[in-house]
């Protein structure tokens, strides 16, 4: 199907149920000779998937709002894409939901679309905690992504979560669910 030969994803476990993977998708796109970025995301996400489950049979598809699922499957999945990475987070309990940013300024032109004037002034200018809240707010909402009302995030994360996720840019579960992806790995951080 595709050459592993190069590249090998990062895989690991962030709990006994919860499997997280990410691949650079350049180097999966050169040792595949795949050029369209669509055919490398799309190809990419095989491939890891394959890998996460594997290589167990599935079928991917998605709900009316754009939320992956596994066809007959009991995994629940969230993909997440930022430039040069994937990544799938498979969970065996509940929803869930993955995001991966790279670390850039951009986030300082936008934070007042995603963050309450609490969330500002806790993050200020520092880039790292304005990203680990965008990305742990994205992950929320994809993990809620086919509920009927989706909270308006803007109003907080709630609880301690936010201290968590600013304290540690590593990918931790909050509760049984989301998993924000703060920052571009490689693989030795998987180790």
């Amino acid at each position: 199907m595709y050459s592993s030969k190069i590249v090998v994803p990062a895989i690991r476990s962030i709990s006994d149920y919860q499997r997280l993977g990410l691949l650079e998708l350049g180097r999966f796109a050169e040792s595949n000779q795949l050029t369209a970025k669509r055919e490398v995301e799309v190809a990419g996400t095989r491939f890891l998937l394959d890998r996460l489950l594997n290589g167990e049979p599935f079928t991917l598809r998605y709900t009316d709002h754009n939320k992956p699922f596994l066809a007959g499957r009991n995994e629940r999945i969230s993909i997440s894409h930022s430039h040069d990475y994937l990544a799938i987070l498979v969970n065996e309990r509940a929803e869930t939901g993955v995001d991966i940013e790279l670390i850039r300024d951009k986030v300082l032109r936008i934070r007042h679309k995603f963050l309450n004037s609490e969330e500002q002034n806790f993050a200020g200018e520092n880039l790292e905690k304005l990203i680990s809240m965008w990305a742990a707010k994205e992950a929320m909402y994809k993990d809620l992504l086919d509920n009927e009302a989706l909270p308006d995030f803007r109003t907080g994360l709630g609880g301690d979560i936010h201290q968590q996720l600013v304290q540690n840019r590593s990918a931790r579960p909050v509760g049984d669910r989301a998993a924000p992806v703060s920052r571009t790995w490689g693989s030795a951080d998987f180790k």
